[in-house]
C-alpha cells in the first residue's frame, strides 16, 4: 500500500516528473486540468502516494475523484493541437458552448 507523507518541495517535484511520463513538470506552481471533474490545479496540489518500493502514484487532488495524469491536460501539450486546446480550455473554465456555425463547419470538415 502507498504511503502518503509531506514531501519537501524538491521531492514532490521528483516524484511528479517519475509520475508522470506524459509532462515535462518544469516547477510545481506548472498547472494542469483534469478532464473528469474539470478542476484546474498546479502541482503543489497534486496528491502524491510513494510506495515502499518507490513507485510514485499520482492522484487529482480534488475529493472523490481518481485521475491520474493520463486524464490531465496541461497548456501547450504537443499532442493537443492548439484549436484543440482552446477548446478544452474554454470548457473547463466553464466558458461558452462553441457557436452552432463552428460546430457545424467542423462537421463538414470531418
Amino acid at each position: 500500500m502507498a504511503l502518503r507523507k509531506t514531501l519537501a518541495s524538491e521531492d514532490k517535484l521528483a516524484a511528479l516528473r517519475k509520475g508522470d511520463p506524459h509532462h515535462a513538470w518544469q516547477s510545481l506552481d506548472d498547472r494542469c486540468s483534469c478532464i473528469l471533474c474539470d478542476r484546474t490545479f498546479s502541482g503543489r496540489q497534486v496528491d502524491v502516494a510513494i510506495g515502499a518500493t518507490g513507485r510514485v502514484r499520482l492522484r487529482c487532488p480534488s475529493e472523490g475523484c481518481s485521475s491520474t495524469p493520463r486524464e490531465w491536460v496541461h497548456p501547450g501539450n504537443p499532442l493537443v493541437s492548439a484549436k484543440a486546446w482552446k477548446d478544452w480550455a474554454r470548457v473547463l473554465d466553464g466558458g461558452k458552448r462553441p457557436r452552432a456555425r463552428a460546430t457545424q463547419q467542423n462537421a463538414a470538415a470531418n
